[in-house]
């Protein structure tokens, strides 16, 4: 472990030999400016050389010396014994001789104490940075490992400084403003928070270390550039609290403002970018491009000194002390007043009121938001989510939050976006709304999946590309900001939330570039790609148009469609002459071929770049913002799209020699993996070559060839359901070779009769007395019916017809509708643990229902929403096959009487003994009829047999026994 004798003199400089003698002859003129050099601090000397830098807790240092017993190496260590109080931080700070920040570089030291917790920094200078309070050299603080070993030696470290300093740019930015400047940062201290807990923290340290260093003439470019001289060290110790014993103070976080539907902070357009917290560190979320942490309780005194500390903010529910309490009438009890907020929640941004809020809500949610607004001298936003009554929660949220599933529904990314179109227009006009984004596939989903095959299979994967399209789709739709939905943390080990975590650092680069267009821009047109498989939306602002490329392929919320075609032409209309067109991702910007036609310009895209963002501005401003942006971010950006491109093609590949192991293999994809694959080896020579951009252009180019494989197997599979729906194996890539077995497996399992009474649809009397139901919501200006009719069947007798509509001729474009204005419900069919059960029966509409993207829903009780079945939204199942096949849709005269009524089939399993539910609900206008309902239990015989797999076959793949 120790790489210098014990005697020798401390802070010193000295070559590493071995990496000389790598350089010589390859770069002569490097070596000559720069020195690599390790530097070592043995505390063998007599003298204390830590010092106190502050921190939020009243503290006293009882002892501070030099010992010589109880070292780690050599013959002596440094003691401290510090007496503290309630708070979270004690800092001890030690100077380093300067050192470049590069990814080379370390910075270790060995501890031990009783107490866990302590925590190791480096404090890195920017020179070419001013702090706006002092004038001297701004300065980040990059958090490294903490004290877990209590009783023991234990080494703390930092590194990876290339990648932990630009997350604290990021925070730095969001502070003081765009033009903070990382270059030529170099680290000249280290920093630990010895703050153990309330009372007595003793401490040993021995044996700081800097590894693969560079200092010499290499940080004499950090001189001043005011003066040309040594740039003086900063003035405290950065972003970490600097004053002994003193309260925080409010000015550490700006001013945020929320006006006209526009959230500022210190006087910026700021977009949340909100992490949905499970229990990681928040310097995890941050370092993964969060801005913003969405608690489910009110944050303890530790999360808001960490939030403080590191410059995150938060959206949470108030304190408790924040509400007080009413009184009650029945025991006589006062009422307990409400509390003002201080300064300790400065790292709030915004009270969360939670979500699915409907009607029953409205008092109570008043009664918080009256106290709120009474307790929070800052007036910080209120937001929440409601179901229904959006315009009662709007009138007193300032933002509303609209999540809903939508990654293995049958709910198109389409649907989504009108979805959240029509929020505004139920809302007090102006709200502003923030989008959820789902990371994960569904919990039912999973479940129903695994007792489908019966055992555990890995569906717990989304296509990280579904993740970006569902937030630039909230975007494209007006999203104010975007909320991450996560059921699990993202600094846990395994691969698939190693793979996650990756995804949506990538998508933060891109967000973190496009934030201007993001927080005040405008949506103002549409431009269509002539592949027909993808569409750009084009939001504005003073500064330039932003396109945001949407996948507009059916069923992608289930695996992305993506265009067969490397190419894609936009046709961009009403763009001025002036503006230039640019080619943005986060490995850098670039000029972008176009045309100017009548009415504005088409846009030239070649393989890999069908993805890309595009800029067209006159502004060189922002060109030369992006330009050294993109510089910034190229080198994470460009290794970030090479890993995910590796997964995406090992998942590809192995999904494809699953499929084929089945027989049913698909050989014309065969040259789509040799692209992926080929591309990869592009990616990875150009990262060799320092080519950012071009090793990330390489990447998407594997991820696109990936995508078309994984959709073609999913489709081959899906395809043998009668609808999307049908097994909730079909909602996902990952478990296409199931959704094989099993559909292949059905017809040598015996079907029980029809359990449901009244299923026929043929007698009113016999329907009610079995427990048919069915329910209005009134809605003004609209009449809905449920008749029993002859007029039109399927078989027998009679069907259900639902009915909604106008109640005057409609002038204008449809009402929007909150709910859905009738339902029929079934009546409850038990069913034993494990019982596989097949819903099914027959549908007509009349008429695509319009005023909301969910159509004629039909949802049981088992996988409720999430695996609840639109009827009538996309194209008919058949005619989408005829489609894939390059065949036209039946025309009316094709079709016979029998073509306009479909069959809706679900598979669903019991995963405990009860009660089955169908609902049937018209929620939009329309008219539609029903017929022959049937809830049979299927005799199986065992689970399905085992699909096949490789040693090879990557973690997430494997199924889990």
């Amino acid at each position: 472990m120790r790489q210098s004798p014990p005697f020798r003199s401390n802070r010193q400089l000295r070559p590493l030999a071995a990496t000389s003698r790598l350089l010589v002859g390859l770069v002569v003129g490097l070596i000559a400016s720069t020195t690599r050099a390790d530097w070592r601090e043995d505390f063998e000397g007599p003298q204390p050389s830590w010092r106190e830098a502050g921190g939020d807790a009243q503290h006293r240092v009882d002892l501070r010396q030099r010992v010589g017993e109880g070292a780690h190496s050599g013959h002596g260590c440094e003691r401290w014994r510090i007496v503290a109080n309630d708070g979270t931080s004690v800092y001890l700070l030690h100077d380093t001789p300067p050192a470049r920040v590069i990814s080379e570089f370390a910075a270790t030291v060995w501890i031990k104490s009783e107490r866990p917790g302590l925590q190791l920094f480096v404090r890195a200078v920017l020179p070419r940075s001013r702090d706006p309070r002092n004038g001297a050299p701004l300065s980040a603080i990059l958090p490294g490992s903490g004290y877990t070993q209590a009783g023991s030696w234990q080494q703390l470290r930092v590194d990876n400084l290339p990648q932990n300093l630009e997350r604290q740019l990021r925070v730095l930015r969001s502070q003081f403003g765009p033009h903070i400047d990382g270059r030529e940062a170099y680290v000249d201290a280290v920093a630990l928070n010895v703050y153990g807990g309330p009372g007595i923290t003793d401490l040993l340290i021995d044996d700081l270390e800097l590894q693969g260093a560079v200092g010499g003439a290499a940080v004499a470019l950090a001189n001043d550039p005011a003066t040309g001289g040594p740039a003086a060290r900063p003035a405290s110790l950065g972003r970490l609290p600097d004053v002994s014993g003193a309260p925080a103070a409010r000015s550490t976080m700006p001013e945020i403002v929320l006006r006209g539907g526009l959230l500022s902070v210190g006087g910026k357009p700021f977009f949340p970018r909100v992490a949905q917290h499970q229990g990681e560190p928040l310097a995890q979320l941050q370092s993964l491009g969060f801005n913003a942490a969405r608690l489910a309780t009110p944050p303890s005194a530790e999360l808001l000194a960490e939030a403080r500390r590191l410059g995150m903010w938060l959206l949470c529910p108030a304190p408790p002390t924040a509400l007080g309490r009413p009184g009650d009438q029945t025991t006589g009890a006062p009422a307990e007043p409400t509390a003002k907020i201080g300064p300790e929640f400065d790292p709030v941004f915004a009270w969360d009121l939670g979500g699915g809020l409907t009607g029953p809500d409205l008092e109570r949610v008043k009664r918080i938001v009256r106290q709120l607004r009474a307790a929070d001298p800052l007036d910080r936003p209120i937001v929440g989510g409601a179901d229904l009554e959006l315009r009662d929660f709007s009138r007193m949220f300032d933002v509303l939050v609209a999540e809903r599933p939508v990654l293995g529904t049958s709910l198109e990314l389409a649907g989504y976006a009108q979805w959240l179109r029509d929020r505004p227009i139920l809302a007090r006009p102006g709200t502003p709304i923030w989008a959820g984004v789902q990371t994960q596939p569904l919990a039912r989903t999973m479940e129903q999946a695994n007792l489908l095959v019966g055992r555990n299979v890995a569906v717990d994967r989304v296509q990280d590309e579904q993740i970006r399209q569902m937030a630039f789709t909230a975007l494209a739709a007006g999203a104010r900001g975007l909320v991450f939905q996560s059921a699990s943390p993202l600094d846990a080990d395994d691969a698939e939330t190693r793979r996650r975590a990756e995804a949506l650092e990538r998508l933060n680069l891109e967000l973190d570039l496009i934030e201007p267009w993001a927080a005040s821009g405008s949506f103002v047109t549409a431009a269509n790609a002539l592949d027909g498989q993808t569409q750009a939306a084009v939001i504005q602002t003073e500064h330039g148009r932003l396109l945001l490329p949407l996948r507009t392929a059916g069923q992608s919320q289930l695996a992305l469609g993506v265009s067969e075609k490397p190419r894609a032409n936009y046709v961009v209309p009403g763009v001025p002459e002036s503006n230039e067109a640019w080619e943005l991702n986060p490995a850098g910007l670039r000029p972008l071929a176009h045309k100017r036609v009548a009415g504005g310009v088409t846009l030239a895209l070649g393989p890999g770049q069908a993805g890309s963002l595009v800029v067209l501005t006159q502004d060189a401003l922002v060109v030369d913002y992006l330009t050294r942006r993109t510089a910034q971010l190229a080198q994470r950006g460009a290794a970030l799209e090479r890993d995910l491109a590796q997964r995406q093609f090992q998942f590809a590949q192995q999904l494809e020699r699953r499929m084929t192991s089945l027989g049913h293999s698909i050989p014309k994809l065969k040259y789509d993996l040799d692209a992926a694959q080929a591309a990869l080896r592009d990616a990875e020579a150009a990262a060799g070559q320092q080519a950012s951009l071009n090793s990330f252009l390489a990447s998407r180019r594997a991820i696109e060839n990936s995508l078309l494989v994984e959709r073609a197997y999913w489709e081959k599979a899906a395809q043998l359901s009668p609808n999307w729906l049908a097994s909730p194996l079909a909602t996902s890539v990952t478990t296409a070779p199931e959704q094989w077995l099993f559909a292949s497996d059905l017809p040598g399992h015996r079907m029980m009769p029809n359990q449901l009474a009244g299923g026929d649809c043929d007698n009113l009397e016999q329907m009610t007395r079995a427990g048919w139901r069915h329910f209005q919501h009134p809605i003004p200006g609209i009449k809905s019916e449920c008749l029993l009719s002859p007029q039109f069947v399927h078989a027998g007798l009679g069907s259900v017809q639902l009915k909604s509509r106008p109640t005057e001729k409609m002038s204008g474009p449809p009402p929007v509708l909150e709910t859905a204005p009738i339902w029929l419900t079934t009546p409850a069919v038990p069913l034993e643990a494990g019982s596989l059960v097949w819903i099914h029966g027959w549908y007509r509409l009349m008429s695509r229902p319009i005023g909301s993207p969910d159509g004629f829903l039909v949802v049981e009780s088992i996988g409720g929403e999430p695996l609840a079945e639109r009827l009538g939204t996309t194209p008919d199942w058949k005619d989408a096959q005829r489609a894939r096949n390059g065949q036209k849709p039946l025309t009316k005269e094709q079709k016979s009487p029998g073509d306009d009524w479909k069959e809706f089939s679900l598979y669903r399993v019991a995963p405990r003994a009860g009660s089955l539910v169908v609902s049937f609900a018209l929620c939009g206008l329309g008219e539609v009829w029903l017929d022959d309902v049937a809830v049979q239990i299927i005799e199986r015989r065992g689970p399905l047999p085992m699909p096949p797999a490789t040693a090879t076959t990557p973690e997430w793949l494997r199924p889990r026994r």
